[in-house]
């Protein structure tokens, strides 16, 4: 590559387009029109990509918990989430670095980048496995998902290292190129997940499945970014990657540990079996969450590049919000009435006790879905350590509850738990209000139409009637329904565009 600049400078307009690429929307040279169509038609994609992907998945998770079960699947649950603390750390937040740099980065710096990441990865590896063989000896119980862990520990390096190539996909806004790498790589989670269920592996199906997607979105990241990255000695620049990772990671590395509550705490008193049904309803609340975590990445790399506050950043926070509560709160209202006979109808009557979960923590996305939109224009001013508060903030709330809440009233204390957790992201809101003035109540008509829908499990027939009355304001309040009406067909036309 002769270009030293492997991607085009977002600020620059390109004169032979008049600042659009029409294969990517790569180019912001067309000013605030141009950066919303090229973000809406980005949140098309992966829009698109998400919903597929929700098809795929929820087959898959389908598949495999029928066939291995609550405990293998309390196995495997636990394991990841020590995992995915050791990626999250590992990765030092180098993806968000690459991304909110003004200046499009160099080949020399996502080489860097990369170095850096392969010495890292290579020593979190080593070290937890030695952290691994201890766990084990002290606490020979736990035998069965340390061992499981030891084997998920090798998809560390492959998750980590392709930050460098998503990031210049993301700059680039190529998202269709993200929507086909990310649908692919559902596809081969379970194509290999699958028949290893039905060969008896138990939580290795999924651990082998989750391998060979991380290994495949290593390869296709870096080949739709056209990238062949390359190790350079150590500069200057870890100084830089470590300063900014140690700040900006903080937030992702508390977001991980709070993943450590299920098997930790869930585990304690209810076993692997316990940590199964938590593990699935929490799946299931991320599977019908799709839309969140499109606009958060959609709204993160927009927000970065949007440099002037104002107007356009006030509706864009306020739009949003209402959008993120929708994208959310639908799919999940629509599951959670029918759960109750919905769940264990498609996975099998075992798992009949993950339907009170999963509504608790279906209550705390809704609630939670607004300050995600904010949270995306914190770290895209730097605000790294507000993040970082708040997350500790979040886990604290989350782990002191989960330690009460849990032995009183059982696995479905940790969705009440959750539940209150959730008020910890106000720190995050707070900020963002003094940063950019917005209409803090605009969601809140959606969250109260909503939220006691997704409730309704709770409760017997026919009391759970009540909890659906809410749903009525859809029809009585005029703005509402405009508003549902103008976003579903804003979404429809960028469907059918994509």
């Amino acid at each position: 590559m002769t270009d030293e600049h492997v991607v085009p400078s977002p600020d620059e307009p390109d004169p032979a387009a008049g600042g659009s690429s029409e294969g990517t929307g790569g180019s912001e040279g067309g000013g605030t029109e141009n950066l919303r169509r090229t973000t809406l038609q980005g949140g098309a994609f992966l829009a698109v990509r998400e919903m597929a992907g929700m098809v795929i998945r929820v087959l898959g998770v389908v598949i495999v918990t029928r066939q291995i079960g609550p405990h293998d699947y309390g196995v495997y649950a636990g394991a990841a989430a020590f995992a995915a603390v050791v990626a999250s750390i590992t990765q030092m937040g180098m993806e968000v670095y690459l991304i909110r740099q003004v200046e499009a980065p160099t080949r020399q710096t996502y080489d860097d980048v990369f170095t850096f990441l392969v010495v890292l990865s290579v020593a979190a590896v080593g070290l937890s496995f030695a952290l691994a063989a201890v766990v084990d000896h002290l606490h020979p119980s736990s035998a069965g998902t340390v061992q499981v862990f030891r084997v998920m520990l090798l998809s560390v390096p492959l998750n980590v290292l392709w930050a460098p190539a998503q990031a210049r996909i993301e700059r680039s806004f190529d998202f269709r190129s993200m929507a086909w790498l990310e649908l692919g790589g559902d596809v081969v989670l379970y194509s290999v997940a699958v028949p290893l269920a039905y060969a008896g592996a138990g939580p290795y199906s999924l651990v082998m499945g989750f391998i060979a997607w991380q290994g495949y979105l290593l390869v296709g990241s870096y080949t739709m970014a056209r990238m062949l990255p390359r190790l350079r000695r150590p500069s200057a620049r870890w100084g830089d990657f470590l300063g900014h990772g140690i700040v900006y990671s903080a937030s992702t590395w508390i977001y991980a540990m709070s993943g450590l509550v299920n098997p930790v705490i869930v585990g304690r008193y209810f076993g692997a079996t316990g940590v199964g049904y938590v593990a699935l309803a929490v799946r299931l609340v991320d599977t019908l969450g799709f839309g969140q975590r499109a606009t958060w990445r959609l709204g993160l790399v927009a927000f970065s590049r949007a440099h002037a506050e104002g107007e356009r950043i006030r509706r864009g926070i306020e739009e949003g919000m209402v959008l993120q509560v929708l994208a959310v709160g639908v799919p999940i209202a629509a599951v959670a009435v029918c759960a109750t006979w919905l769940i264990p109808l498609v996975f099998g009557a075992q798992w009949l006790p993950a339907v009170g979960v999963f509504a608790l923590l279906g209550v705390a996305r809704i609630v939670n879905a607004p300050l995600t939109v904010q949270m995306a224009f914190v770290f895209s001013k730097g605000r790294n350590r507000v993040v970082a508060v708040a997350g500790l903030a979040n886990l604290v709330m989350l782990v002191g509850g989960a330690l009460i809440l849990v032995p009183a009233l059982g696995i479905e204390g940790y969705g009440v738990a959750a539940i209150v957790s959730t008020l910890a992201w106000l720190i995050v809101s707070w900020w963002a209000h003094r940063m950019q003035a917005f209409d803090w109540y605009r969601p809140l008509p959606w969250i109260c139409a909503l939220v006691p829908p997704v409730l309704s499990p709770l409760l017997p027939w026919p009391q759970k009637f009540l909890l659906l009355a809410p749903l009525a304001l859809l029809a009585v309040v005029p703005r509402m329904r405009q508003q549902l009406v103008g976003y579903a067909a804003m979404v429809f036309r960028r469907l059918r565009g994509t």
